[in-house]
């Protein structure tokens, strides 16, 4: 066909959390199926189809760019699940550290 063009690559800009600045470039294949399956994920949400998915988290420092950080109930809900694991710790450790002592 004269005048369609192909994608055959795709590029990947890799950006240095701190300052935002580009790490590197990286170019990879194109694969339209993985694009739209991810596009529609996309719309659905915009068109009120499915609720927020978070980002992993050793992904959150994402978050702070995000316009919605500050009504998020996903990073809402991590932060409580991070403190009652923190606070569960801290009274399992205040256990054996009571029980280390009680039995010097």
């Amino acid at each position: 066909m004269k005048g369609v063009s192909f994608i055959s690559q795709t590029l990947i800009e890799y950006c240095f959390q701190r300052d935002k600045s580009t790490i590197g470039i990286k170019s990879v294949p194109f694969d339209e199926v993985w694009l739209k399956g991810k596009l529609d994920c996309f719309l659905q949400y915009w068109k009120g189809t499915r609720c927020a998915v978070g980002v992993d988290v050793e992904e959150a420092w994402k978050c702070n760019r995000c316009d919605f950080v500050d009504i998020c109930e996903w990073r809402k809900t991590k932060q409580e699940e991070c403190a009652s694991r923190n606070k569960a710790k801290r009274k399992h450790e205040g256990i054996i550290s009571t029980n280390k002592a009680q039995r010097k």
